[in-house]
């Protein structure tokens, strides 16, 4: 179904493209930014994995630790919202 909806999305960029930028129809103009902000919220809106990188010298260790956030407060019993 994505894929389906990536070429409907491509087909509509083009028509836009073609009928609002080089042809000057406003609509046309006003769905190739709606697309264009759609993009480019569904791309800020992605998670990111972080990334650290460190040189060690011999006998250094690492300590990765990771701390979960909550998504719902009801799921982890004794969770109060507070910090410690």
């Amino acid at each position: 179904m994505a894929y389906l909806l990536s070429g409907v999305t491509r087909s509509l960029v083009g028509r836009a493209v073609r009928r609002g930028l080089l042809g000057g129809h406003p609509a046309w103009r006003l769905a190739l930014v709606v697309v264009g902000l759609t993009r480019l919220l569904r791309f800020l809106g992605k998670a990111r994995s972080a990334a650290v990188r460190e040189d060690l010298r011999p006998g250094e260790t690492v300590v990765v630790s990771h701390l979960a956030r909550p998504t719902d407060a009801t799921s982890d019993e004794g969770f109060t919202g507070k910090a410690f």
